[in-house]
């Protein structure tokens, strides 16, 4: 059996994470107060850090999920697919407004590339998106090589 399997994120965000690596400062230094409290943060932290989002792709079957995987789980329901047609590269701009305490405000302005797999169905699925379009298309050479497909680049450069 033939199952690729395609990490294309963390579950939470950065600042999510972050909050998860408190929770187990916090149920660590817990560990002598409350028998409760401190599994239960230890654990919600961890998991915090640990989730990821990604696909599974099995090539006998041709049958497709996309999956959390929680701790080593792999939750998701297995969808039937014919064919890939193509890996494509979209490029879009993200924008992020970052406001300070006298109610002034800065925005960010960052190119961001983002992989899909486009099936025979015409379902497109969201692969991944990074700023660096060199790691990205590195990223995608295992599910190039395994469905016999180059990678169609529609950005500008």
């Amino acid at each position: 059996m033939k199952i690729i399997d395609f990490k294309s994120s963390k579950l939470f965000p950065r600042q999510y994470q972050f909050a998860g690596l408190l929770f187990i400062i916090v149920g660590v230094s817990l560990i002598a107060q409350n028998y409760i409290l401190m599994p239960l943060l230890i654990l919600i932290g961890v998991l915090m850090i640990i989730t990821e989002k990604g696909f599974q792709f099995n090539l006998d079957t041709n049958k497709y999920r996309e999956y959390y995987d929680i701790a080593g789980l792999k939750l998701g329901s297995w969808e039937k697919y014919h064919s890939a047609q193509k890996i494509y590269v979209n490029s879009a701009m993200m924008s992020q407004r970052i406001y300070s305490r006298v109610n002034a405000s800065s925005t960010f302005t960052n190119q961001v590339f983002n992989a899909y797999l486009k099936l025979d169905d015409d379902n497109k699925l969201h692969l991944k998106g990074m700023k660096n379009k060199e790691k990205l298309l590195k990223k995608l050479e295992p599910l190039c090589n395994a469905f016999g497909l180059e990678v169609v680049d529609n950005t500008n450069g």
